[in-house]
């Protein structure tokens, strides 16, 4: 221990102990006052970034350029007559490859439905239908040489109608007349 002074007798060298070297005391000495903290260390200042360099006149204005361009050709091409789509395609093909829906097998939350393809098994085949009386949409698709398509997830409390489209090519294609469930005793056009 450092210079600590006895408080009972007085005697200040101790050296390493903790209790008083004087055989007459022995007190417990005081603990010898503590250094002080070391003062923190100053901060490290904040690096600051690089200025940013300013984006070179010729790349906005080239850049304006493709936007005024992309903007023309959008113009120029929004000047087309737009054709309104049909909600069931025209026939193209004259009735020679339209399938003839022979059978309709409702399940309540799914339909099958068998066709005839009068394609020679050529064609690829849309279902296109829906509720009766709502709009028409696409339901389900069958493969080339298919005889049969199931549509799924249909509401068991709704009468359906369905049309099956035979697409050949995007300009030949054909359609079957249009058949209903009968549900509710009642077909449904």
């Amino acid at each position: 221990m450092s210079e600590v002074t006895c408080p009972v007798c007085g005697h200040s060298e101790h050296g390493d102990s903790a209790y008083c070297v004087n055989p007459a005391c022995g007190a417990l000495l005081p603990a010898p006052p503590r250094p002080a903290p070391p003062e923190p260390a100053a901060a490290a200042p904040t690096p600051v970034p690089p200025p940013r360099r300013a984006t070179p006149r010729w790349v906005i204005a080239g850049a304006l350029v493709v936007l005024a361009g992309g903007l023309a050709v959008a113009f120029i091409l929004g000047k087309a007559p737009a054709r309104a789509p049909s909600a069931t395609p025209a026939a193209s093909a004259g009735g020679k490859i339209a399938p003839q829906i022979t059978g309709v097998r409702d399940e309540r939350v799914t339909v099958t439905l068998t066709f005839a393809d009068h394609s020679g098994g050529k064609a690829a085949f849309t279902v296109v239908g829906g509720p009766a009386g709502a709009g028409v949409t696409t339901l389900a698709t069958a493969p080339r040489g298919a005889t049969d398509v199931r549509v799924n997830a249909v509401n068991p409390d709704v009468e359906y109608c369905f049309t099956i489209v035979a697409i050949l090519s995007v300009d030949v294609y054909d359609q079957s007349p249009q058949v209903c469930t009968t549900r509710f005793g009642t077909p449904k056009p």
